[in-house]
């Protein structure tokens, strides 16, 4: 039984937040592998409905290039998440009323009710006050980690969130090898201060 369990009996959910290409799906995977709970990205619940929006496969559409493709991810995350009312750069025109769910924390709802508990990807300040508010009201603990890779540029999307809005921040200037044993170092200080 893990830390977090034996406080409140609900596993914990640990974000994965930072700018993209700062490896936050990287320390995503890493960490799922080691605490042995199941992990997504925000973009896993976005890719299969736009690519059914787009009428495509979800092959298809992660086949593309990430960065010809991210605009649309956005887009779709920001209509999805109802940061915006109109779809302009998706094709296909805005779907009607009722036939999504839209809140902020839409997106890691659907990740958290399919059993996923560490998640990457959170990119909006409302998203993830009401990813609190939710894990608050179920009683769940919420880590939340800033992923900075040091001079790696800012890409330009819709990362509103920075690292003041985070727990921690994990600094991934090494190899995968040294970002796991920061996580595994965090995972140490955790256990050694509930006891």
């Amino acid at each position: 039984m893990s830390t977090a369990q034996k406080t409140t009996g609900n596993p914990a959910v640990v974000l994965f937040i930072g700018q993209p290409r700062h490896g936050k799906t990287t320390a995503r995977r890493i960490l799922s592998e080691m605490i042995g709970q199941p992990g997504a990205s925000c973009s896993d619940v976005i890719y299969p409905l736009l690519a059914k929006h787009l009428k495509m496969t979800e092959a298809e559409l992660r086949a593309m290039e990430k960065e010809e493709t991210r605009p649309m991810l956005v887009e779709f995350g920001d209509y999805l998440c109802g940061k915006v009312e109109t779809l302009s750069v998706v094709s296909g025109g805005t779907p009607g009323p009722g036939v999504y769910f839209r809140s902020p924390s839409t997106l890691f709802r659907s990740l958290y009710l399919m059993g996923i508990r560490v998640i990457d990807g959170v990119r909006r300040r409302e998203e993830l006050d009401e990813i609190r508010q939710v894990l608050r009201w179920l009683n769940v603990p919420l880590v939340v980690f800033w992923v900075e890779r040091p001079g790696n540029p800012p890409t330009n999307d819709n990362t509103a969130v920075t690292a003041k809005d985070a727990d921690a921040t994990i600094l991934n200037d090494g190899t995968p090898t040294q970002l796991k044993e920061k996580l595994q170092t965090w995972l140490d200080s955790l256990k050694a201060s509930n006891p």
